[in-house]
């Protein structure tokens, strides 16, 4: 063959290969436009919380556009635990309380009184709570801290029992969805010590439970201004189906489980003859774990006694505070299906942002989890229009 014949060849051979890059990648971007970038749903009862959350968040019009790259929900999820950026917090104090029952929790606090736009007594404060076993270094407290620092306010982060770098329990006493005295105890300390100070409170996956139930059992009486959740698990034995599908319990579910009894194996002599630790060291999931701790600890009868006291789903006319919750459709710790909308519908003081795509946690949607992420925006948007419009919030209660 000649090497004119050659060179004819692969100019076409050239020629196709490039109208099928460019032919895949317009069939990409026409999928990924439009049936992975959503505007979210935005579900509660038409009153003048749910109207307060369209006029002051512009983030709930937005579509949520994932990285492309990382659109997927265990992609998402990794995502925000893996690549997401931990900002760099200077922490000015570091409180130990002790507790009535002789247990004790910590709080972090960033002051930030070097800001000028509040004095100390009257700076807003937003306080903190991490998930299942987060603590004042997980990267989306971090992050929401210097939000807090950005804005003038001041941020307090709830680290559990156990889960304070390098302490130890004093009791025979951890933390699960439902227990709420420990919260109770640190929102009463906190408004004491700030009595002028407006405050209030975001919850992240078993953080936004915690907190939820806490504003159940308060009613109106919660002391809080305002409230958001961000992937809380609306109902753990669904979670728990989703969390046991092959790929979710290689990627998170062994993986937390390990944590979590890496913590109760260091604090093992508080619960001798309470924990059997030969059964617990074999659990690979968390409901395993729950099963074998967290119930026994708490005083459930079962796990079914506890996941059904944990449920957050059949609460949801209890809230009286004003709450905006972030989920996401397809988060394998809380699905979708399991979020009970229709109840949400008539609620007047939550209003839920849906998106159809963002893992737990995730709501990537910068380049590689760089930047303030999707998340991240509607914290600051909604803290700052909760601050800065406090008669309005509380006509909506």
């Amino acid at each position: 063959m000649s090497t004119v014949s050659h060179m004819y060849k692969y100019a076409a051979n050239a020629s196709f290969g490039v109208k099928l890059s460019v032919s895949v990648g317009l069939a990409f971007a026409f999928y990924y436009k439009t049936r992975v970038c959503k505007v979210p749903v935005i579900i509660g009862k038409q009153g003048q919380f749910k109207k307060f959350v369209l006029e002051h968040i512009p983030t709930v019009h937005e579509r949520f556009a994932p990285f492309f790259l990382l659109f997927g929900s265990s992609l998402q999820t990794i995502a925000g635990a893996v690549f997401k950026r931990e900002p760099v917090v200077r922490w000015d104090e570091l409180e130990e309380i002790d507790l009535p029952d002789k247990g004790q929790v910590h709080l972090d606090w960033m002051h930030n009184n070097t800001d000028k736009k509040y004095t100390k007594e009257h700076r807003p404060t937003v306080l903190l709570l991490p998930g299942l076993t987060g603590n004042n270094e997980s990267n989306y407290i971090c992050e929401h801290a210097k939000i807090c620092e950005k804005l003038g306010y001041r941020a307090v982060v709830f680290t559990y029992r156990g889960m304070a770098k390098g302490k130890s329990l004093k009791t025979a006493k951890t933390y699960c969805a439902c227990y709420t005295g420990d919260l109770d105890e640190l929102v009463n300390r906190i408004v004491q010590r700030f009595p002028e100070a407006p405050l209030m409170a975001v919850g992240t996956s078993l953080g936004g439970m915690i907190l939820f139930h806490y504003l159940v059992n308060k009613g109106a009486d919660s002391k809080l201004l305002a409230a958001m959740t961000v992937s809380v698990p609306w109902n753990p034995f669904e979670s728990m189906k989703t969390l046991s599908t092959p790929l979710n319990r290689i990627l998170f579910n062994r993986r937390l489980t390990r944590k979590l009894i890496n913590m109760a194996e260091t604090n093992a002599h508080h619960f001798e003859g309470l924990v059997n630790f030969d059964h617990l060291r074999e659990s690979n999931t968390i409901h395993e774990f729950d099963e074998s701790f967290t119930a026994r600890v708490f005083g459930f009868e079962s796990l079914d006694h506890y996941y059904s006291s944990a449920r957050i789903s059949d609460k949801v006319f209890s809230v009286k505070t004003p709450t905006l919750m972030l989920n996401s459709m397809d988060d394998p710790f809380s699905p979708g299906y399991s979020i009970p909308v229709d109840d949400i519908n008539k609620t007047e003081n939550l209003a839920l942002v849906l998106t159809e795509r963002g893992g737990h946690v995730g709501f990537i949607d910068t380049f590689f989890a760089r930047g303030d992420c999707y998340m991240d925006r509607m914290f600051e948007q909604y803290v700052t229009a909760a601050f800065n419009n406090q008669d309005l919030l509380k006509q909506a209660q």
